[in-house]
C-alpha cells in the first residue's frame, strides 16, 4: 500500500485547513485528496485522524504540518450541518458495503471509543428526529450507487412495547398450555400402559384355568 511521508501528510494537512475555510466537507476533501494520489479515501482519513490524534500539540512537527486546535475532533460543539451530512454519507456507504452502523462509526472515529459514541448518538438523534438529511442522503447514494438506502428508526416506541410484551405474555401461555397437555398424554400413556399389562395377566390366567396353556407364548 502506498505510504504517506511528511510532504503529502502535510499537503493533506492544509487541504482540509482549506476545506474548513470555505465550508467545505471533510468527506469531500479526502475523496479529492485520495484521487489525486492514489490513496483510498479510507487511507487518508485513518491517516489524518491519527496525525491529529497523535502530533504533539507545539511541536516541530505539529508546526511544520500546519496542525491546529481547530483540526482536533470536538466532542463538546455541536455537529453543523455538514458534518451531519457527512455522518450519514459514510454510514449510509458502510451499509450498502455490508457494514453494520457501530462498525462504520469505529472506522469513522479511528477506533475512539468517545469520538464513535458522539457520531452513534448523532447518527441516531438524526434518524428519531426524521431529519430531512436523510432523503438528502439517501438520494446523493442512489445517484452514485444505484442503491436506496432507508434509514430506519430502530427506537422501541411505548406502544411497540406493549405490542410486544403482550405477544411475550401469549406466547408462554401457548407454551404453558402445551407442556399441561403433554404431561396429561404422558400419564394417560402410562395409565394405558398398566390396564393392557392387567389385562394381559387377565386373559392368561383365565387361558390357563380353561387349559389353553399350549396357546401361551
Amino acid at each position: 500500500m502506498k505510504k504517506f511521508n511528511e510532504l503529502t501528510t502535510k499537503e493533506l494537512i492544509t487541504s482540509v485547513n482549506l476545506a474548513k475555510d470555505s465550508g467545505n466537507s471533510l468527506v469531500k476533501a479526502f475523496f479529492e485528496f485520495s484521487k489525486k494520489h492514489g490513496y483510498s479515501q479510507g487511507s487518508v482519513r485513518n491517516h489524518y485522524y491519527k496525525v491529529v490524534k497523535n502530533t504533539e500539540k507545539g511541536g516541530d512537527l505539529y508546526r511544520k504540518l500546519g496542525l491546529s486546535d481547530r483540526l482536533k475532533p470536538a466532542f463538546i460543539k455541536e455537529f453543523t450541518r455538514a458534518e451531519e451530512k457527512d455522518l450519514l454519507y459514510q454510514i449510509a456507504k458502510g451499509i450498502i458495503n455490508g457494514k453494520s452502523v457501530r462498525k462504520t462509526v469505529y472506522e469513522l472515529s479511528n477506533n475512539s471509543d468517545k469520538l464513535a459514541l458522539r457520531y452513534q448518538n448523532k447518527f441516531r438523534n438524526l434518524v428519531k428526529n426524521n431529519s430531512p438529511l436523510l432523503e438528502e442522503v439517501s438520494s446523493i447514494i442512489e445517484l452514485e450507487t444505484g442503491i436506496k438506502v432507508t434509514f430506519k428508526n430502530r427506537e422501541k416506541t411505548e406502544k411497540y412495547l406493549q405490542l410486544e410484551s403482550e405477544i411475550n405474555k401469549m406466547l408462554e401461555r401457548i407454551i404453558k398450555d402445551i407442556s399441561d397437555e403433554n404431561r396429561r398424554l404422558k400419564l394417560d400413556a402410562t395409565k394405558l400402559e398398566k390396564e393392557n399389562a392387567q389385562l394381559r395377566c387377565v386373559v392368561k390366567k383365565t387361558m390357563q384355568e380353561k387349559q389353553f396353556e399350549k396357546f401361551i407364548k
